[in-house]
């Protein structure tokens, strides 16, 4: 990443153990064995291996790495009871070297070439993993129904009874693909037909008692044109000199005498970003909204420069939201937010969180409306939803509405009402759905509500949250826990790959010596068309070496369901692993070196990579 910019489960009573071993975790006591991962079935007796599909040739390469793997990373991250912690936070940190590395090399799972021009079918995203539960019930729209095989299937995946390749094939799988096919592309114009232009994010966080522990989790999902690219950019704290200009997306402001260290995940083409975090805490992600105020084509600060700023200049939620709407009155919003030539613009509204308190930001030009949060939950979702529990305000907007006819300036005053526009264009409209949805969605999991329920809600596509269309999708998604405990380090996931219903949550925490991780930096260019006038007049390739090859392996994965199905699998069972470390962390179970700290990302990504090779 550049800097760019306690004992074991006891057996019955009286029991005898079995003879010890040392222990992995390098305690040189002795550790009780753990038992060897069950083989995995032969090729004929594994589900979905029907009479009529015709076996194909055995694949001369090694065996990929399935359940066998994942249950030994499980091993080495088991509770010994010699130790009292885990086996080696040496572990998940060396774990994953160690154990990942060797049954992922030297035989990759996937090969190929990406496609040119950063382009992949459009159906490809049509499909998803199956629903996994989460502590406390799962998260799944009350509208999700679950086909009869248990997934979708990939939309050109040919499964027919005369081992062919061609849509359609013969036998009762082949049937079963083509309607299956026909279900998907019925989903997915009906889908583009709701979406019939830019639309969507969705932002969300908890609060006790809405958590499962004392701590603030916050999440979020940035849909972004389908082909824009989402990097992970870590930039450290720095202090600046008077008289110091910082250069944003479109325009030049004044520079802070101190700066924090934040970490972005950011499209790679501008300076600020949809969403991150900062080393004091503070979470910041924002949303497009349309309002009675007109938007403008002037360039001015994007909504997401705003975020990059607050995340920087903010050591508290209240912090951050003084710093965003102090520049908004003085210097506005505007300027194109997509790299393309035709502009498009809109304003603002933010979700901002720290340890112990969340804000709700939302803004019509530069007049705004804020809103505490101190407990419970709340979601944001591409349109103005401040009523009446206004708990700060530009000190003009209501002479503002009331200048425009908006508001008689009797009784009570709701921001939304006021502002939000009479006739909604259809991507608010549908905001609203995934607004109710959300909401819904943080009710039902109310009082238990952990890093895992967010990454759930965001990947729940029948909900809309987690979007799939021709012109937009899910580009990045974000997860942050945040203790109320200032002992307790802040930990953030980020995908840094699109669609997290396919993607992995990656750990990240902030502390000294931070390990690069170059594989989720998009390139530099020194003509590049976003910071030419006129702009955007052409394109260049920002693909990150992780989403080059994640999107490789989406494309693979329509050609051989069963390997995708094993790989993604997988690719979950790493996840889990990391949360279960971080859990243990955050419970003040393991106490790692901050070296080990400091590579985390690094490793997460690069054990993500092997696979993708």
């Amino acid at each position: 990443m550049e800097q760019r910019e306690a004992a074991a489960p006891g057996g019955e009573a009286g029991a005898r153990p079995p003879p010890a071993e040392t222990c992995r975790a390098g305690c040189g006591v002795g550790c009780r064995p753990r038992a060897a991962p069950a083989p995995r079935p032969p090729p004929e007796h594994r589900p979905g291996a029907g009479r009529n599909r015709q076996r194909r040739p055995r694949d001369p390469r090694p065996t990929p790495p399935g359940p066998g793997a994942a249950e030994e990373l499980r091993g080495e991250q088991e509770r010994g009871p010699c130790c009292g912690r885990l086996r080696g936070w040496g572990s998940f940190c060396t774990g994953i070297k160690r154990v990942f590395p060797r049954i992922g090399s030297p035989a990759p799972f996937f090969e190929g070439d990406v496609r040119e021009g950063g382009g992949f079918s459009s159906t490809a995203l049509c499909w998803a993993l199956p629903d996994r539960g989460v502590p406390g019930g799962g998260v799944t729209s009350r509208r999700h129904r679950p086909a009869t095989s248990g997934h979708r299937a990939p939309p050109s995946a040919a499964w027919d009874g005369a081992g062919g390749d061609e849509e359609g094939g013969t036998g009762r799988r082949g049937e079963e693909t083509a309607r299956r096919q026909r279900q998907v592309r019925g989903r997915r114009v009906r889908m583009a037909g709701h979406d019939p232009a830019p639309s969507c994010c969705d932002c969300f966080v908890a609060l006790p008692p809405h958590t499962a522990a004392p701590a603030v989790v916050f999440g979020k999902n940035a849909d972004r044109p389908r082909h824009e690219v989402q990097e992970i950019a870590y930039i450290p704290s720095a202090v600046h000199r008077p008289g110091d200009k910082v250069q944003c997306t479109y325009i030049e402001i004044e520079q802070a005498e101190r700066t924090h260290a934040v970490v972005l995940s950011r499209p790679a083409w501008l300076w600020g970003a949809e969403m991150g975090a900062n080393e004091h805490g503070v979470c910041v992600g924002n949303e497009g909204v349309w309002t009675r105020e007109p938007v403008g084509e002037g360039e001015a600060l994007l909504g997401m420069d705003l975020v990059r700023l607050g995340l920087e200049r903010g050591g508290s939620a209240r912090e951050a939201l003084e710093v965003i709407t102090a520049l908004l009155e003085q210097h506005g919003q505007g300027g194109s937010c997509k790299e393309e030539p035709i502009p498009f613009v809109y304003h603002n509204t933010f979700l901002l969180a720290d340890r112990h308190e969340a804000w709700v930001l939302e803004t019509a030009g530069r007049y705004w409306a804020a809103q505490r949060i101190q407990e419970g939950s709340r979601n944001i979702s591409n349109q103005l939803s401040i009523g009446t529990d206004i708990t700060a305000e530009h000190p003009g907007l209501r002479q503002r509405a009331q200048s425009q006819g908006w508001w008689s300036g009797v009784g009570q005053f709701s921001f939304a009402e006021v502002f939000s526009l009479a006739q909604q264009p259809p991507r608010m409209e549908a905001a609203k759905s995934r607004y109710r949805a959300g909401k819904e969605l943080l009710q039902q999991h109310a009082g238990r509500i952990t890093a895992e329920t967010f990454m759930a809600i965001l990947r729940d596509k029948d909900s809309g949250i987690c979007v799939d269309s021709e012109g937009f999708r899910t580009a990045g998604s974000m997860v942050s826990v945040l203790p109320q405990d200032p002992a307790l380090p802040c930990v953030h996931f980020f995908t840094a790959t699109p669609d997290p219903s396919r993607s992995v949550f990656k750990p990240f925490v902030f502390v000294p010596g931070l390990k690069p991780a170059p594989q989720v930096s998009s390139p530099t260019f020194s003509d590049d068309p976003a910071k030419k006038v006129p702009r955007f007049q052409s394109t260049v390739d920002r693909r990150h070496e992780l989403y080059r090859r994640h999107q490789a392996a989406l494309e693979l994965m329509e050609k051989d369901q069963e390997r995708g199905q094993e790989l993604l699998q997988t690719l979950r069972d790493l996840e889990k692993q990391g949360l279960e470390a971080v859990n243990a962390l955050l419970a003040g179970n393991v106490a790692p070196k901050p070296e080990e700290l400091a590579e985390l990302f690094f490793d997460c990504v690069d054990a993500e990579m092997k696979f993708y090779k």
